[in-house]
């Protein structure tokens, strides 16, 4: 954040003209687009990479040896085309925030597809599991979906109590005349949350309850209800097949709360001046924030910890 001081004004100029002036610097000042991206900004340990393909990989976060916190590591690919992208595992990473302690990834896309060859259904089922990791599934931003003109998904799936669940959501129609684009509310689209707390889910279609008379597939996602809009030909077409959604995982620093982890100075993860510790809202665990006014990476020291700005100004008017 630049530090701004003694910033002075001609000894002769009117209050009345100089507060105008004022009024529209600090406004300028403070919806600045670049404020704005610092809070955000991408700040890693010394001599460890802070992007990868663009995307801006901020500590705890961390790309190499010795860059990472535990269970934050991200790994650099280079694709075929030249460019490179984020993993988290096996897992691409879109975007990392910091102060909500959430990371969008790209997720696969389940389907069941009729084969007009062999006459029969072929399946493609994901799970994934995040136990043991500092990750869990948004259970706000992330909803179950299934697509297709008869068809019954499945997401069994484990919080972190351990229980386990049963989650299912119908999608049917007699035709795709009754189709809507944007509309998702059970004609040739199902939607529904998950809970809080979700560690591992599980993808399955009931096999007894699939119709291919409309289109030739019928799908099964997890996906970011902000980065999904349902499209009639997903129906009427195997455009979904083999694709991949974003979805939204929170994350945490331990597997305890801020109360707890603030006797333990050796691995407290706040260390940055002007920090304060947020527990997590969705299960155990805390993340960091920068204090109210302040800046920066709260899991950094020194540069690149949480900074503030000072603004003093000397006002003179004749009288």
């Amino acid at each position: 954040m630049q530090e701004i001081k003694n910033a002075s004004f001609h000894p002769y100029t009117s209050t009345a003209v100089l507060l105008p002036r004022l009024l529209l610097f600090l406004l300028l000042l403070v919806v600045s687009p670049s404020k704005t991206i610092a809070a955000e900004s991408a700040i890693a340990l010394p001599k460890c990479p802070d992007s990868c393909g663009g995307v801006p990989i901020p500590y705890p976060f961390g790309i190499g040896p010795n860059c990472f916190r535990s269970g934050f590591e991200v790994t650099c690919n280079a694709t075929n085309n030249g460019t490179s992208v984020p993993y988290i595992g096996e897992t691409i990473v879109l975007n990392v925030s910091l102060s909500l302690g959430q990371t969008r990834v790209k997720m696969p896309v389940s389907n069941q597809c009729y084969n007009s060859t062999t006459k029969l259904v072929d399946y493609f089922n994901w799970s994934y599991d995040l136990t043991g990791s500092p990750y869990r599934f948004n259970p706000e931003k992330n909803k179950f979906v299934v697509i297709g003109r008869g068809a019954l998904g499945y997401l069994n799936f484990t919080n972190n109590h351990n229980y386990n669940y049963l989650g299912g959501c119908i999608s049917g129609c007699d035709s795709s005349e009754g189709l809507a684009d944007g509309s998702c509310s059970g004609i040739g689209c199902c939607q529904t949350s998950i809970p809080i707390g979700t560690y591992t889910i599980e993808f399955s279609f009931d096999q007894n309850f699939s119709d291919f008379k409309v289109g030739p597939c019928n799908y099964a996602m997890l996906t970011d209800e902000d980065g999904f809009s349902f499209n009639t030909k997903y129906i009427t077409t195997d455009m979904l097949s083999g694709q991949y959604k974003p979805a939204m995982f929170d994350w945490a620093i331990a597997n305890t709360t801020c109360a707890t982890a603030q006797t333990n100075s050796s691995s407290f993860a706040c260390i940055s001046e002007n920090s304060v510790c947020v527990d997590s809202s969705s299960g155990l665990g805390y993340i960091c924030n920068c204090s109210k006014g302040y800046q920066g990476n709260p899991y950094l020291r020194l540069q690149g910890g949480c900074k503030g700005f000072s603004l003093f100004l000397s006002v003179c008017h004749r009288e």
